[in-house]
């Protein structure tokens, strides 16, 4: 009697199917897995949402303690932070994590988050692959910032899509704010930010931009000069976050602000500040005036605050004109630069300088004006 087995090329073969299976298999199961401990951090993050909304509506503010708020949380797999204008730069939001899911959070902002008012953001860690395919495949996010080692995911918004060429961008009619994601697309998120991140999201022409008003803010935060030809007015904020000549030539008019972060490269260049407008330059460089041709940036009785270095210098002057003030924080800012150490060249007679950095540039005491604490450090 003869007795038959399985060749040696059957068997490769089973076991290149079992590969392929497993290849596949394996991944979907691990996802599925990956997006059960995501939907149990949903209810937590809701709940307490709610309960610090709450807490508001009687305390007239948040509060970043777990025991004020009227609600239990039972699954001892979830941490909850809870972070308020108080202890962090990034206000008003309640981040979970859940010990099963490493390196993810769900990040849940509060309604007077000044960003990302009532948003729901999946964070995974940067570069790690299983955290960023959850947020953005699985859980189909919109790719936004980087913050903290983590890359957010917006997941709760309606995203308006359009194109971003100079002269089409796409502006939704409910809406008015504008957000890109890539160099050929616009996303309209519908909250209190206008962002740009690659290059000039808003941006229309050659003289004219996107105007910027109550509570709205242009993130500059990536590329080259982000929130370009802005106009920002009234409760408005060009915040320079990133990028290379972020807000560059924004023009920023009576309770307007430009503001260029430490992680900024010459962020708000070439602006003019109108009177009752603010300039502050935290970062090397940063509200610079006409480095590169005459008047083409300016304080116009406005205020520049240089907090880093080089900060609220020129290139050519007169820059302070009309009752500008200029506060200086650091070396070679408020106009006194490698090029020109005479800083009085770029101050009319109704202008003056604040600070222990003035140099040459006629003090606002011997003109008779008083310097404001707050933008003195």
């Amino acid at each position: 009697m003869s007795k038959k087995a399985f060749t040696l090329i059957e068997l490769l073969v089973v076991v290149l199917i079992i590969g392929v299976l497993s290849a596949i298999a394996i991944p979907m199961y691990q996802g599925a897995v990956d997006k059960s401990h995501w939907s149990t951090m949903l209810p937590g993050a809701k709940a307490i949402k709610d309960a610090e909304e709450a807490f508001k509506m009687s305390n007239d503010g948040y509060t970043g303690e777990m025991g004020n708020l009227d609600v239990t949380m039972e699954n001892n797999d979830l941490t909850f932070n809870l972070i308020t204008p108080n202890n962090t730069s990034d206000p008003n939001v309640i981040r979970v994590t859940n010990s099963k899911l490493p390196n993810v959070r769900l990040a849940s902002y509060l309604d007077d988050n000044p960003k990302f008012a009532g948003q729901l953001h999946c964070e995974a860690l940067a570069g790690d692959e299983r955290a960023n395919r959850l947020c953005g495949g699985l859980l189909q996010g919109q790719e936004l910032t980087s913050a903290d080692g983590y890359v957010g995911y917006l997941l709760d918004q309606e995203i308006d899509q359009g194109t971003c060429q100079n002269a089409s961008r796409s502006w939704s009619t409910s809406k008015t704010k504008c957000y890109k994601d890539t160099a050929t697309r616009c996303t309209d998120l519908g909250s209190e930010i206008v962002t740009s991140m690659n290059d000039q999201c808003g941006y229309v022409g050659s003289t004219g931009g996107k105007q910027i008003g109550e509570e709205e803010i242009c993130l500059g935060n990536s590329g080259y000069t982000p929130c370009i030809n802005t106009t920002i007015n009234q409760g408005g904020i060009c915040e320079a976050s990133g990028g290379t000549r972020a807000c560059y030539s924004a023009k920023i008019n009576s309770g307007g602000i430009c503001h260029a972060t430490n992680d900024a490269q010459t962020g708000c260049e070439s602006v003019v500040v109108n009177p009752g407008g603010i300039c502050i330059g935290d970062s090397v460089n940063s509200c610079g005036l006409s480095w590169y041709a005459a008047n083409t940036g300016k304080i116009d009785g406005g205020i520049c605050v240089g907090n880093g270095v080089s900060s609220c210098t020129s290139g050519s002057g007169p820059t302070f004109i009309n009752g500008a003030i200029c506060y200086a924080n650091n070396s070679h800012t408020c106009g006194h630069n490698w090029y020109s150490p005479d800083a009085s060249v770029f101050y009319d007679d109704t202008s003056c300088c604040c600070g222990n950095f003035c140099g040459n540039a006629p003090s606002c005491a011997s003109r008779g004006k008083t310097c404001d604490p707050q933008y003195l450090k």
